[in-house]
């Protein structure tokens, strides 16, 4: 295994936990002015895959940053949040959290460490985690210096990387990538800066995979190691600008400096599977998730007796709809949102008189299907989430 790494020069300066009196000293940078908060020292994101226990592949995410905070208003950057996939089965791992605030006391460099029991974790809903901590000890004039491991069953959702912030500029931003070759990914690249490092390679792993296989009456489990040739990447900017606030424009991560990456096949070791993703296929996709078109199609007992509860006898179609539209939106408690999909189940729903959006959103389309209508969802995202 081997890395195609950066610059030289710039390796001392990217060293995790070694921090002497002269890091506090800032270097000369055009991107650093007198309007800067704080400043982005380095943020270095590496990816590579290993062997699910659950099933073809994890990969390991891992991320190092050291920010500089030059004045109050650069604090907010001492909160540091951490999104991650949900899930009872699937859910990403947290590993490997360190974090440290530095201060520069009577010439000496004093590290103050963050306790692990200070790390909070909620699930906003059943399909997405968040972990969330403060540094301990930041003020004006600190460092603050974090890292943590994130491995996930997601293996098909690469992670993306942002280079640039909107508001604070970044001396060093590096993003790594060693994908096997059973997974071909297509790489979309974003913005106008130009790379410090875009360097490519190939390797070659071993991975310890689980299937399952017929085995009498039942299947079974059985462990194997695949080998496989790896495309390695290495991408890099020095001293990114912060982005900044523009007049008239409503979504600046459409043009920030970015790397995202879309599933484009897979290699079984016998054929050769296409991922290219179309609206079409999205659209079907969609139709058949259990958390959204999915239960649309099924017959239910729970929403077949709620139609015939509160559609009124008389009148046309146009008229039941109504009637059931305002008894949906008047008896029933919305408990989140931003989430357009079903959180439990609608017999759930009905139960308790209460949902997330898509829980009752879908409950409503469910009911005018029932009614005969012609009713089907449709998400939306506002601009501010970008393309």
């Amino acid at each position: 295994m081997y890395w195609l790494g950066g610059f030289a020069q710039d390796k001392a300066k990217h060293t995790f936990g070694k921090l002497t009196p002269a890091d506090f000293t800032l270097p000369a940078s055009k991107v650093i002015d007198s309007n800067a908060d704080a400043v982005i020292l380095f943020d270095i994101g590496d990816v590579h895959y290993i062997g699910s226990k659950t099933g073809w592949f994890s990969y390991v995410y891992k991320r190092q940053t050291r920010i500089r905070i030059l004045d109050n208003k650069g604090l907010d950057l001492a909160t540091i949040g951490i999104g991650m996939h949900g899930g009872s089965e699937h859910a990403d791992v947290l590993s490997k959290v360190e974090a440290t605030t530095y201060n520069l006391e009577n010439g000496q460099v004093v590290g103050t460490k963050l306790d692990p029991r200070d790390i909070y974790t909620d699930k906003p809903d059943k399909y997405r985690l968040h972990a969330k901590f403060s540094m301990p000890a930041v003020r004006q004039g600190s460092i603050i210096e974090y890292t943590y491991t994130i491995t996930s069953e997601w293996w098909d959702r690469l992670p993306p990387w942002r280079f640039q912030r909107q508001h604070v500029p970044c001396l060093w931003s590096e993003y790594r990538v060693d994908i096997p070759q059973t997974l071909s990914f297509v790489f979309i690249r974003q913005g106008i800066h130009p790379y410090a490092v875009d360097k490519g390679g190939t390797g070659h792993d071993s991975y310890m995979v689980r299937e399952q296989v017929e085995s009498g009456l039942a299947p079974v489990d059985r462990e194997l190691t695949v080998s496989a040739n790896t495309i390695k990447h290495d991408w890099a900017i020095k001293d990114i600008p912060a982005f900044g606030s523009e007049a008239y424009l409503t979504t600046p991560d459409n043009y920030m400096d970015q790397i995202s990456f879309q599933l484009s096949g897979t290699y079984n070791g016998e054929e050769t599977s296409a991922h290219t993703n179309t609206w079409d296929k999205a659209t079907d996709e969609l139709l058949e998730k259990s958390n959204f078109g999915g239960p649309l199609k099924e017959d239910n007992d729970q929403v077949s007796g709620l139609t015939e509860k509160i559609t009124p006898a008389g009148g046309d179609l146009l008229a039941k709809a109504k009637a059931d539209y305002y008894y949906i939106s008047h008896h029933y408690t919305c408990t989140d949102g931003d989430w357009p999909y079903i959180e439990t189940s609608f017999q759930d729903v009905i139960k308790h008189n209460s949902g997330s959006v898509g829980d009752i959103n879908l409950l409503l389309v469910a009911v005018l299907r029932r009614l005969g209508i012609a009713a089907d969802p449709v998400l939306l995202s506002t601009r501010e989430f970008g393309y």
